[in-house]
């Protein structure tokens, strides 16, 4: 057997296991991506003679990737658990719920009794209980307070909480305020979900009253939008603690996902603006060291994961590839910076031609051949 094959067997599959379970298990939106990346990079790095070398450096760079957004192994069993289980994070009966919903019936925010038997009424509780939780401009005196899961949750990405924690610390981003949400409506008696859509979580609400002429299973029917706003668009799937619901396509989400400029305007909002909940960062000299080493960090996993396993004459030339990898990165982000914002649109297409361009540079040595030449 042929020591490539035998390195794939031995570290490239099972990585590669890991990374198809990891991308399973992930909600809509962080699968597509981690599936077009994988097969951008796959066509960019991909060569006949060199097919399981190139599967296992593949199986390589999706982890280190996957370990430098969550670097702290000890979340990795609770958030594993918890996108296997997407019901389990929906807990109507939990004690924090009960004393919520008490909470809320004893608050300034109460406006009831609300009439449940029309849609009105309804949208009137509705509306109460949105505010009470949070408001849209995310204000103190919201029972949670927005905030962003690298400060409470150092170590990884897009930490999805449980209602408890949310409400122990009475502050997350969207998917805790969904969780909660969620939770409490189903306790009173709701068809809530949690609904996810372009890189947002939110509450999607079915509501049945006498005052509507359309009829869903014999009742008056509509549906109510929570924590919602219009370039959000359409829910890829809903979920609550009985069932998950994929609302269209798999294809129309991949094609939404890829066309929505999210995170170019966040990109553009953080550089050009900055953000209240980031001041602290943004406003001192750690920044300025953290941003060039967070780019070294992205060039290193692209050069030595792609380089893997060269055995260069030099070490300059591993250097070489990193820079490269870490310019390139940077130079992608500017240019987002400055788009015009009707071209947001392109974002995600340039951030995958860029890794798909740095792939295929670093895998044919392009760069060190051009710089040096390789002894032999």
């Amino acid at each position: 057997m042929r020591k490539s094959k035998k390195v794939f067997l031995i570290v490239g599959l099972p990585l590669l296991l890991f990374m198809i379970f990891i991308t399973i298990i992930y909600h809509v939106l962080n699968s597509l991506w981690f599936i077009t990346i994988a097969v951008v990079m796959l066509l960019a790095m991909y060569r006949k003679e060199r097919k399981y070398i190139t599967l296992t450096k593949l199986a390589f760079v999706l982890f280190l990737w996957f370990v430098f957004l969550c670097w702290n192994p000890l979340h990795w069993p609770d958030q594993i658990y918890r996108r296997m289980n997407k019901g389990s994070l929906i807990t109507p009966n939990a004690q924090c719920i009960a004393d919520l919903n008490i909470t809320f019936y004893s608050s300034s925010v109460f406006n009831g009794p609300y009439n449940r038997s029309t849609i009105q009424g309804q949208l009137d509780m509705l509306s109460d209980i949105q505010y009470f939780l949070y408001s849209p401009n995310y204000n103190d005196d919201d029972w949670i307070n927005y905030t962003y899961d690298f400060f409470q949750y150092p170590g990884i990405f897009d930490h999805v909480p449980t209602p408890e924690e949310v409400l122990e610390n009475r502050q997350d981003d969207c998917d805790g305020i969904a969780v909660v949400t969620v939770s409490l409506l189903v306790r009173l008696g709701y068809e809530a979900y949690v609904a996810e859509s372009d890189s947002h979580w939110w509450t999607y609400v079915n509501i049945y009253g006498e005052d509507l002429n359309s009829s869903v299973r014999g009742k008056t029917h509509t549906v109510v939008y929570l924590n919602w706003w219009e370039e959000i668009g359409e829910p890829y799937l809903i979920f609550n603690q009985t069932a998950i619901i994929l609302m269209q396509p798999l294809y129309v989400s991949w094609w939404d996902q890829m066309t929505e400029s999210y995170y170019g305007e966040l990109i553009q909002k953080y550089a050009l603006e900055g953000d209240e909940n980031l001041e602290p960062l943004l406003t001192t000299p750690i920044f300025i060291v953290i941003l060039p080493f967070a780019l070294l960090a992205l060039g290193l996993i692209f050069s030595f994961g792609i380089g893997f396993p060269r055995k260069y004459p030099k070490a300059r030339m591993y250097l070489a590839n990193m820079l490269l990898a870490s310019v390139s990165i940077a130079a992608i982000l500017f240019t987002i910076v400055f788009l015009p914002s009707n071209l947001l649109i392109l974002t995600n297409f340039l951030l995958l031609g860029g890794i798909g361009i740095l792939a295929f540079v670093i895998e044919r040595d392009y760069l060190t051949k051009w710089i040096w030449k390789p002894e032999k």
